[in-house]
């Protein structure tokens, strides 16, 4: 805990350069690694399919209106077979989450 206190006010929200976002991503990997599958997790829901209807997509839209713009683009991106969903490998893949580390035992 001590740790991601610490981390967190290293970078205080604000405008960072890609490359220090990258830096503490690589160095904090392991603590991402289970909210990217707890978020998916939390959206599979109608139904629970480990796929990504646009209706189940519709939650993220709400609360982060100020980054609207950016939403349509961030799923263009991370639906990689332009299906219009987003599967299980999909999302972890857009966040970064490594194939090897991807556990379908942590969805729920």
């Amino acid at each position: 805990v001590k740790k991601i206190f610490e981390n967190e006010r290293l970078l205080h929200a604000g405008n960072h350069s890609v490359e220090l976002l990258v830096q503490d991503f690589e160095k904090n990997y392991n603590m991402y690694i289970y909210p990217v599958h707890w978020e998916f997790a939390q959206l599979d829901q109608h139904p629970t399919d480990r796929i990504l209807s646009h209706s189940e997509l519709a939650p993220l839209r709400v609360p982060l209106v100020p980054m609207e713009h950016c939403i349509p683009l961030f799923f263009q991106e991370c639906d990689a077979d332009k299906d219009k969903q987003i599967t299980f490998k999909e999302w972890t893949s857009c966040f970064g989450i490594k194939d090897e580390d991807m556990d379908v035992n942590l969805l729920f």
